[in-house]
């Protein structure tokens, strides 16, 4: 398997980046969404000025499938203001063809007199949850290169809730806003769960938010939870919560296409 930080990295060249996705971080025809997000995220920490700034925001729309192989990312700085950057990155695939579409937003933390603590989560033992297996043509190439333990039913199981928790980590060493990023998006969609039969799913866009400035390091155990806010006509709005310990790392919000 290859390792997130090998497969996520990005090299100059020309007036952008070039980057290698690894058949073994596939998920059906494509890449997997987080990895391809990863990279477009590092492009943007790699323009000047930008890598020590932290990331706030992130918006990532799925434009088309991304073959394993070679990928170009354009980045640029939108506005540098006095406390945020804007910044967007595309990747496009060899005849130049757009593939993901990425908005960064990066600025530190500043001195308020607003303050709205996050609730705290109420996370299962790790020791009672479940580890998912890898079953060859079940589950994508890509999950084998993360740690799942399910508090809640595996999908196609025919649950009674649209819903996951559970703990999660990366199995190789690794850190930074995209490594928790790619780790977010790993987990199955909500729905999934609900079904009796497998059926595909897939990204179309999801918008991310890290609340604070604090490192992270993706392959430590975090607590995952997540919830759906509402599917239909084959569309489902995922929104999800990653915490270490009682810290809110990350918000998600995920729109799904289900073909099932």
């Amino acid at each position: 398997m290859t390792p997130f930080d090998e497969a996520s990295a990005v090299t100059p060249e020309g007036d952008g980046w070039s980057a290698a996705v690894p058949a073994d971080w596939a998920q059906g025809r494509t890449a997997f969404g987080g990895l391809s997000a990863a990279i477009t995220v590092r492009a943007v920490q790699e323009l000047p000025g930008l890598g020590e700034l932290p990331v706030r925001s992130i918006d990532v729309a799925f434009v088309a499938p991304v073959s394993p192989g070679p990928v170009k990312v354009r980045a640029e700085v939108l506005r540098r203001g006095k406390y945020v950057t804007h910044a967007s990155a595309q990747m496009v695939g060899e005849d130049g063809a757009p593939l993901v579409r990425a908005h960064v937003v990066l600025g530190g933390l500043r001195e308020s007199a607003v303050r709205v603590d996050p609730r705290s989560p109420r996370p299962v033992p790790r020791a009672d949850c479940v580890e998912m297996p890898f079953i060859e043509g079940l589950v994508p190439d890509f999950a084998r290169a993360f740690d799942f333990r399910f508090a809640t039913p595996f999908p196609f199981t025919g649950a009674g809730e649209a819903r996951i928790d559970g703990w999660c980590r990366h199995r190789s060493p690794t850190g930074g806003v995209a490594a928790v990023a790619a780790l977010v998006d790993a987990w199955p969609g909500t729905v999934l769960p609900v079904l009796t039969v497998p059926a595909p799913a897939s990204t179309v866009r999801w918008s991310m938010q890290f609340p604070d400035d604090q490192p992270m390091r993706g392959d430590e155990w975090f607590w995952y939870e997540s919830r759906t806010a509402v599917a239909e006509g084959g569309y489902s709005t995922i929104v999800a919560h990653l915490w270490a310990g009682e810290r809110l790392v990350a918000w998600t919000e995920q729109l799904l296409a289900v073909f099932g």
